[in-house]
This record gives structure tokens, C-alpha cells and sequence, in this order.
């Protein structure tokens, strides 16, 4: 489901960009791709839950999903 507020900002999308969630990436949607592009933006600025993360903090189904996520420094 997507969370649209009345100002039309989409909830979802906002709390990956800002780093307060991850993209599920186990089931294809319509915003999968923006999702995932958005995930990769947080990490690599190291915003919100990414600023100290290890691969070991990141849910088995995300490391499955996406073995090449914070495997380097």
C-alpha cells in the first residue's frame, strides 16, 4: 500500500529517502525501481538507519535480495 499524504507527498518513498526504512525488494510494484534508487541514495549518504549500518544489521531477506549492499566500505 502507499501512503499518500494531503500535501501528495508519498510516505513511503520519504522515510527511504530520509533512511527510516528500506525498499522491499521481495515483491515487484509499480515503485520498485524508484524505491530501490532511493534506498541506494540513503545509503550512499549514509542518512538516517545507514549512517552506521553493517551488512549484519540489514534483514536476511534485504542481504539475500541484495548481496552487494554495504559488503565494502
Amino acid at each position: 500500500a502507499y501512503c499518500v499524504l494531503p500535501d501528495g507527498t508519498v510516505l513511503n518513498a520519504e522515510l527511504i529517502k530520509e533512511g527510516c526504512g528500506y525498499a522491499y525488494l521481495s515483491f515487484p510494484h509499480t515503485e520498485s525501481a524508484l524505491y530501490e534508487t532511493l534506498m541506494e541514495q540513503a545509503i550512499a549518504e549514509k542518512r538516517g538507519l545507514w549512517a552506521h549500518a553493517a551488512r549484519d544489521d540489514l534483514p536476511r531477506w534485504l542481504r539475500d535480495k541484495r548481496p552487494d549492499l554495504l559488503r565494502y566500505p
